[in-house]
């Protein structure tokens, strides 16, 4: 895939594997939106993705491939929801920016535990239990980088209304 093109990813909600090298050094990826259908991340799927801030896994995700986010040396932070069984050698490594790991509750221990084991140092990491990221059903508004959305959830889906240039009113 040509980097120039791959900033904004959504992925069809059919899609239910992410195969290894889909997105291999698509260092302008800035965002990546899984699908609930998504039950595999493969080998390499997101390795040099050095733009990514945020990785949200999707609740149904059971398996993250080795080296697949290794050196997204931007990711802050990643969701991790219960379903993941399996995280693969340095599925993580060289994410240095790494500070905080959402889990569901109860699943902190497990999750670092996975996490050492594929052998990111989990030390200074924030692992940060039960913070639902989902808001409930409603509208709302949010300004993202100077633009503002409104927005609809519905059943957990999001439906974007549009985004207009913020104006600072004083």
């Amino acid at each position: 895939m040509n980097e120039r093109v791959c900033t904004d990813i959504q992925i069809p909600d059919d899609v239910s594997n992410i195969c290894a090298n889909a997105f291999l050094m698509c260092s302008w990826l800035t965002s990546v939106s899984f699908p609930d259908s998504v039950k595999k991340i493969g080998e390499d799927a997101f390795c040099g993705c050095k733009g990514l801030k945020i990785v949200a896994l999707p609740f149904g995700v059971k398996t993250v491939g080795g080296e697949a986010f290794s050196s997204c040396t931007s990711l802050e932070s990643i969701e991790i929801p219960s379903s993941v069984s399996e995280i693969g050698r340095y599925a993580f490594r060289g994410c240095d920016s790494l500070k905080k790991v959402f889990v569901d509750a109860g699943e902190s221990g497990r999750i670092r535990y996975l996490l050492a084991e594929s052998g990111v140092d989990v030390e200074g990491i924030d692992f940060i239990e039960g913070e639902s990221r989902t808001p409930p059903d409603g509208r709302y508004r949010d300004e993202i980088d100077g633009v503002v959305w409104s927005y609809l959830i519905h059943d957990g889906e999001a439906c974007v209304g549009g985004g207009e240039q913020a104006v600072s009113v004083y």
